[in-house]
C-alpha cells in the first residue's frame, strides 16, 4: 500500500486536490487546495486571467505549452483562455503545489458512460467482458474501443451486481490536451460520485429501514442521480452543470427511475435524500416529493470531503478505474523516460569516474614519479659522497678485521690439520668474505678428518667459520685433493657453484 495518495477532482468550475499521508497506521489529510476552472473569469478580470498564465522566457505571456494566447505585438489584447488552457494551468499549479506529476484523477458522472450490470455467480470470469459489451452498446462513439472499469457493489448466492464505467477519449479531449500540456500523468481515474457516496454515507443512512433510496446531489458539477437498493447502487446518472427547472428535474428523475426499475424491479422509494451546496427552493422539494419522503442532508463545511472520499477509495483498493488507454500509455512512457534518464545519468557518472581513473591515475603517478626523480637528482651528490665514505669505511673495516684476515685464517686452517707428517698444505687461496680454496697432499682418511675439522671451526662469537659448508670438489687423485670452504651463508635461490681455482692468491 502506498504511503500517500494524491487526488485531483474535476468538479464543474473547480479543480480540487487532496493528499492523504499515512501516520501511525492511519491516513490523514496532509495538503488540500482548490483552483478555479471558469472560462468566463478571463473576460471578467483580464489581469487575473493573464496572471494565471506563466510568463515565457522572453517575458511575454504564454500558455503552459509555450504558445501565445493573443497577439504578438506589445499592448495587444489577449483572447480569453479556453477551458483546456485553464485546466492545463490548474494541473500545472497542482503539480507545483503537490510536488508531483502523477495523480489519481476523479471525474464527474456526466463525462462517463455508466451502467450497472448483473451476471450469474458462475460467470464471474466473464464480468469484464460483459461490462465491455454493455457499455459498447450505449456508447455514442461506436468506433472507439473503451477501457472499462468494473467494481462489484453487491453479491448474492445467485448473482453479482457491479458498476461498469468508461471514459471515452472523445469525451475527454480537453482533459487529454491539458494533461499533455501540463506534463501531468494519471495513475488511476475514479468517479467523483462514488467518492461522494462514501463520504456522505452516514447522512444517507441516517433514516433506517429504507430499502430503496433516491440520492440526489447538486454540488459543483451539477445534479447527480443515484438509486440505491439495500445500499447498493443500481442506477447512476450525471445531468451536468446545466440549470434545470423543477419540472425538467422531475422528468430526468422519472426517466432515471424507469431505467433503475428495469434493472432492479419495481420497488417503492422509501427515502429521497437531497444534497446541495445551495439551498433548494420549496418548489423543487415539492416536486421531488412525488417520488417519496424527501429530506435534505447538509454537506459538511469541509469542501474537500468528497475528494477525500475518492482518496479513501483508492486506499481501500476500489477497482473502478476508467483511465483511457492513451493516458495509461503516456504514464508508462513518462516513467520509462524517467528511468532511462536516471539510468543514463548513472551510466555517465560511472563512465566519467572510469575515465577519471583511466586518465587521472597515470597523470598522478607521472607527477609522483617526476617529483621523486627531482628529489633523487637533488640528493644525488649527497648520495655519492655518502657512498664513497661508506666504501672507505668498509675498506678500513676489512683491513682492520684481523679475525677474518688471511693470516688469521691460515693459522686457523693449519691448526685444524691432523697431527703427523701424513698431511701437507700445498696451496692456500683466500677470497675475503667469500671462500677459502686449499690444495692438500694426504691420504683419504686424513683428508676426510681434515674436512670435518674445518667444518667444525668457529669464530670468536661461536658461529661456524664456514657456514656455507666445506666440500671436496672433484674427488681425490694420487693423494692430492682440493678443499673449498665457503665463508658466507648459502643462497637458496642460487645454485651452488664450486670454485676451486681462478682466485687471487692471498699474500
Amino acid at each position: 500500500m502506498a504511503k500517500e495518495v494524491t487526488v485531483l477532482a474535476l468538479e464543474g468550475k473547480l479543480l480540487r486536490g487532496v493528499r492523504l499521508a499515512e501516520s501511525g497506521g492511519e491516513f490523514a489529510r496532509q495538503l488540500s487546495e482548490t483552483w478555479l476552472l471558469d472560462p468566463e473569469a478571463g473576460e471578467e478580470d483580464g489581469a487575473d486571467a493573464q496572471e494565471r498564465v506563466p510568463p515565457a522566457a522572453d517575458g511575454n505571456d504564454a500558455d503552459v505549452d509555450g504558445h501565445r494566447l493573443g497577439g504578438e505585438e506589445d499592448g495587444a489584447e489577449f483572447d480569453a483562455p479556453s477551458q483546456a488552457d485553464l485546466i492545463a494551468q490548474t494541473f500545472h499549479e497542482a503539480a507545483t503545489a503537490f510536488k508531483t506529476r502523477e495523480f489519481i484523477l476523479s471525474v464527474p458522472l456526466s463525462r462517463l458512460l455508466v451502467k450497472v450490470i448483473r451476471v450469474p455467480v458462475d460467470e464471474r470470469e466473464d464480468l469484464e467482458e460483459t461490462a465491455q459489451e454493455e457499455l459498447q452498446k450505449i456508447s455514442p462513439f461506436p468506433d472507439e474501443p473503451l477501457v472499462t472499469g468494473v467494481e462489484t457493489v453487491a453479491e448474492t448466492d445467485r448473482e453479482i451486481v457491479a458498476v461498469a464505467a468508461a471514459l471515452p477519449e472523445a469525451a475527454a479531449e480537453d482533459i487529454s490536451e491539458a494533461l499533455a500540456a501540463a506534463k501531468v500523468r494519471v495513475t488511476k481515474t475514479d468517479i467523483t460520485a462514488l467518492g461522494r457516496l462514501r463520504a456522505f454515507w452516514p447522512q444517507i443512512c441516517a433514516k433506517e429501514g429504507a430499502s430503496r433510496r433516491l440520492v440526489m446531489m447538486n454540488l459543483d458539477d451539477g445534479w447527480d442521480i443515484l438509486v440505491l437498493d439495500d445500499g447498493a447502487p443500481v442506477f447512476l446518472r450525471g445531468l451536468g452543470c446545466e440549470a434545470r427547472t423543477p419540472e425538467e428535474l422531475v422528468r430526468d428523475v422519472t426517466l432515471s427511475l424507469l431505467q433503475g426499475e428495469a434493472f432492479g424491479g419495481v420497488r417503492p422509494i422509501e427515502d429521497v435524500v437531497v444534497f446541495s451546496e445551495t439551498p433548494v427552493d420549496a418548489a423543487m422539494l415539492e416536486k421531488l416529493a412525488v417520488f417519496g419522503p424527501v429530506r435534505t442532508a447538509e454537506t459538511a463545511e469541509d469542501e474537500y470531503e468528497s475528494v477525500e472520499g475518492v482518496a479513501q477509495r483508492a486506499i481501500e483498493g476500489a477497482t473502478c478505474d476508467v483511465t483511457p488507454a492513451a493516458w495509461t500509455a503516456a504514464l508508462r512512457e513518462a516513467r520509462f523516460k524517467k528511468k532511462l534518464t536516471v539510468g543514463v545519468s548513472v551510466a555517465m557518472a560511472i563512465w566519467l569516474a572510469v575515465m577519471g581513473v583511466f586518465f587521472g591515475v597515470p597523470f598522478v603517478y607521472g607527477q609522483m614519479t617526476s617529483r621523486q626523480a627531482a628529489m633523487s637528482k637533488r640528493h644525488q651528490a649527497a648520495y655519492k659522497d655518502a657512498k664513497s665514505i661508506q666504501t672507505k669505511l668498509d675498506m678500513v673495516k676489512g683491513y682492520s678485521d684481523r679475525e677474518h684476515g688471511a693470516l688469521m685464517l691460515l693459522k686457523r686452517i693449519t691448526d685444524a690439520m691432523p697431527e703427523g707428517d701424513d698431511i701437507r698444505l700445498r696451496e692456500f687461496r683466500y677470497t675475503r668474505d667469500e671462500d677459502v680454496a686449499l690444495q692438500v697432499i694426504a691420504d683419504s682418511q686424513n683428508a676426510l678428518d681434515y674436512q670435518r675439522a674445518l667444518h667444525e671451526l668457529s669464530d670468536a662469537e661461536g658461529e661456524k667459520l664456514f657456514p656455507g659448508g666445506v666440500e671436496i670438489p672433484g674427488g681425490m687423485s694420487k693423494n692430492q685433493f682440493k678443499i673449498l670452504a665457503t665463508l658466507k651463508e648459502p643462497d637458496e635461490d642460487e645454485p651452488k657453484v664450486r670454485r676451486a681455482s681462478g682466485r687471487k692468491k692471498a699474500r
